[in-house]
């Protein structure tokens, strides 16, 4: 039997710890750390389990552990089992997540194992040279492009609490612009609201939110791009004045969706995620949901901050129970900080209560269908604004992923009926 080497090194100048296990038979219990883990396969089989989740691991497995999360591993096979890893403290995480984001902000790992050759073909040799104690300058330059890389593509959102405080604030906000009462709400319309704030205020953002914690973020992004889709189903069998859905709606969505998975995709390899696909699934039909009700909510007369402002209140309703279900702390001390207050006020003002006012509006005055379909625009605006303010570089793939979701987007548009005109 092949005797369990484990060997330890700690580099001065990156400041964290590297190690190497080769030949391991033995389990590893439940348990966590106080520090974060990057580690790979080399060679053998595992079954991990962390969060509450359980992942087959084998050689080219890449394992991500943030602070805290408890895992376990055990043999799946006779064989035994090598795996490299680095430990990084929360304190020069910090650090580098200033050095690579320009916000002294921990980041938090959204996937516990994934497979990235990307990563893969850093992080080895990243591993060999800490390991060996060469590549002096090379190896801070490949550990900050690889945590610059983690956390563009599998980081958490800025604060996992932010998705609740916005919604709070967005409320605050309406009631402040328009404090009076909505009179002569009967009960059927009070179950209208109440849907209507329980599917696109909280089902909506825990379902997104959720998914992408299993999934990618790129392919969130293009399955929540289908919501049109279910819209105009849903439209033609609860909204009786619906006209018929003519092709070119059904172009439009195909040649759209093509252009949303070039500009979400860009050359980065397609994985399927079950768990986490079907959650993004659950969560375009639900907004299309949220759409109807709002098409429905809107022939009530009422004005458009009245409405928006009471969907809100019982999105926050039915979300707050949620928080007890999820790592949610309260720390006052984050509005101290200018970065984080001037991101709460943009999420909480411009992209709650001023996007759901405006969506709703659209909705009154295009309807449902027509005005889903613009979701379409969404990457091509992400890509426009990323060059501008970023100054990241345009591709050919996002060129005509570009050029084919606003194509699709006049498609479905065309002449004014095939996206329900008749609404």
């Amino acid at each position: 039997m092949k005797k369990e080497i484990r060997t330890v090194v700690y580099d001065d100048e990156l400041r964290m710890e590297a190690y190497r296990f080769e030949g391991i038979v033995q389990p590893f219990p439940s348990h966590f750390h106080e520090h974060y883990v990057i580690g790979f396969v080399e060679k053998g089989e595992r079954v991990l389990s962390c969060r509450d989740r359980e992942y087959a691991i084998e050689e080219g497995s890449i394992v991500l552990f943030n602070p805290g999360d408890s895992h376990a591993c055990v043999q799946s096979d006779e064989r035994t089992f090598d795996y490299r890893g680095f430990n990084i403290s929360k304190e020069v995480m910090l650090d580098l997540a200033e050095e690579v984001t320009g916000k002294r902000e921990l980041p938090g790992f959204s996937r516990n194992v994934i497979c990235d050759e990307e990563i893969a073909c850093h992080l080895h040799p990243l591993h060999e040279m800490v390991m060996k104690g060469t590549g002096e300058f090379k190896k801070e330059e490949t550990l900050l492009f690889l945590l610059s890389y983690l956390i563009q593509n599998y980081g958490k959102p800025f604060e996992s609490c932010i998705p609740e405080c916005r919604q709070e604030m967005g409320f605050a906000a309406l009631f402040l612009v328009c404090p009076h009462r909505m009179k002569g709400v009967g009960r059927r319309r009070e179950l209208t609201f109440v849907l209507t704030g329980l599917s696109g205020i909280c089902l909506y953002y825990l379902l997104e939110n959720i998914a992408l914690t299993y999934t990618m973020a790129s392919n969130v992004g293009v399955i929540i791009s289908v919501a049109p889709f279910f819209t105009a189903i849903l439209s033609r069998l609860f909204l009786k004045s619906e006209g018929k859905l003519r092709a070119n709606f059904f172009i439009g969505f195909v040649v759209a969706m093509a252009g949303v998975a070039l500009i979400s995709f860009n050359g980065s390899k397609l994985e399927l995620n079950p768990m986490g696909d079907l959650l993004a699934v659950l969560a375009a039909f639900v907004w299309a949901c949220y759409s109807i009700l709002t098409r429905k909510i809107s022939s009530f007369g009422y004005p458009v901050i009245l409405t928006t402002r009471r969907t809100f209140f019982y999105g926050i309703l039915f979300m707050a129970p949620a928080l007890f279900l999820f790592d949610f702390e309260v720390r006052l001390e984050r509005f101290a900080d200018m970065t984080y207050l001037l991101n709460i006020l943009y999420l909480g003002l411009g992209a709650s209560a001023l996007c759901f006012v405006t969506w709703n509006l659209a909705v009154k005055v295009l309807g449902a269908v027509r005005t889903s379909v613009y979701i379409y625009m969404v990457p091509v605006i992400t890509v426009v604004t990323s060059v501008l303010i970023l100054k990241e570089p345009v591709t050919w793939v996002s060129i005509m992923g570009t050029v084919l979701a606003v194509a699709g987007l006049f498609l479905s548009e065309y002449n004014g009926k095939g996206s329900g005109n008749s609404e």
